[in-house]
């Protein structure tokens, strides 16, 4: 199913399509290509955080459930360097520094909904040459399939006219036993390498080995401890694109038996536990640390760090991620 849901900034018509396939059921609206909703027949509540009314994803701070690019994490100063040229990008973060593609990146886009079926949604955007200070044009597509129960494929793809950055990021916050914290969560990352950062969030160096540090999850670990939940917003670390899904984090709420399986292709998982989300009138359970993201992406900054990973792309090196979300139940 497809409605008009409200209206963008622009005037035009924000679209909500309502997947039901499977016993799962998936909503995204256009604005930003957000997931509003992710559940499964069985299960009262929605998987995913999210609002219940349009108007609030127009500001959105928490980037709930958005496509974010096209560069998705934080460029320091603002500023990058491609082929001798230096690019100054939006100042959208801290006022000095740039983040998720800017003020107006893909999270705060409307979408064009190019194609509906039982059990997929598709929908593109175009980024004209100089967009938030980026070069290039950049035309890209991003389409849900639920392609199991409780199973949520996503396809990022992405083309430009010159060299550009390119780097997207799902933005869902999962909570998976309907509460308002994810304190009852643990959390299994299948990494041991991690970017230190400063207070801000910008990587300091090279990988770093999260064995025996607070970071260490490479076996199941609450997310709380001594009766705080821990505070992450970090990068974790995996090896060049395989082509194809590999694992990267595992999350299970005790109370449901609800476990949740995230793989990618992406080299880089961000884990952020919510210490900044702003709460909602229209939607009781938003408040901090009510949600965890997992984020397949590439590194942060990684245009201004030649030995990460690149995250460039050009007209004959188009853009692809795959990420496969599967929820199912263990009790």
């Amino acid at each position: 199913m497809i409605e008009v849901w409200g209206e963008a900034p622009d005037g035009s018509p924000i679209h909500r399509v309502c997947l039901s396939h499977k016993g799962t059921q998936l909503n995204i609206i256009s604005f930003g290509a957000a997931v509003q909703h992710f559940g499964l027949s069985e299960f009262p509540f929605s998987f995913v955080l999210g609002y219940s009314d349009c108007k609030s994803y127009l500001d959105n701070p928490n980037y709930f459930g958005s496509i974010i690019g096209r560069c998705a994490n934080r460029i320091r100063n603002a500023q990058i360097q491609i082929e001798d040229r230096v690019f100054h990008l939006d100042r959208n973060f801290l006022g000095d520094h740039h983040v998720h593609g800017g003020s107006k990146g893909t999270a705060f886009s409307n979408w064009i909904v190019d194609g509906v079926a039982e059990n997929y949604a598709q929908f593109s955007i175009v980024l004209p040459d100089g967009h938030m200070g980026y070069p290039g044009q950049l035309i890209a597509t991003a389409k849900y399939s639920i392609v199991g129960t409780g199973r949520v494929q996503l396809e990022i793809t992405a083309t430009a006219s010159q060299v550009t950055l390119c780097n997207f990021a799902s933005h869902c916050y999962f909570n998976l036993d309907g509460t308002r914290s994810i304190k009852d969560h643990e959390l299994k990352i299948f990494s041991e390498k991690y970017l230190q950062s400063d207070e801000f969030g910008f990587p300091l160096g090279l990988p770093v080995s999260a064995r025996g540090t607070k970071f260490d999850f490479t076996t199941m670990k609450s997310l709380q401890e001594h009766g705080f939940i821990f505070n992450l917003d970090q990068n974790f670390c995996f090896n060049q694109h395989s082509g194809e899904p590999e694992k990267r984090a595992e999350l299970f709420a005790k109370n449901t038996g609800l476990r949740l399986k995230v793989s990618s292709t992406e080299v880089g998982l961000q884990v952020y536990t919510g210490s900044k989300i702003r709460g909602s009138e229209a939607n009781s359970r938003i408040q901090q640390y009510s949600g965890i993201a997992l984020e397949p992406q590439g590194w942060p900054d990684a245009a201004n760090n030649s030995s990460y990973p690149s995250i460039k792309i050009s007209p004959n090196l188009p853009y692809k991620q795959t990420t496969v979300f599967e929820v199912y139940c263990e009790k």
